[in-house]
């Protein structure tokens, strides 16, 4: 016994991926550093 189900059609809001995190994100950084940020954190792990 196989049974249909008609979905409801359902509402999807598209975010806009494409945008720039400036300067406010680099506040997370060491120094504005990528590299030094995540070495360092992974130090903290090692050696707590």
């Amino acid at each position: 016994m196989v049974s249909e189900i008609d979905p409801q059609p359902v509402d999807m809001v598209v975010r806009n991926i494409a945008f720039e995190p400036g300067d406010a994100i680099k506040s997370d950084w060491l120094n504005a550093n990528v590299f030094k940020s995540a070495f360092f954190n992974a130090m903290s792990v090692l050696f707590p």
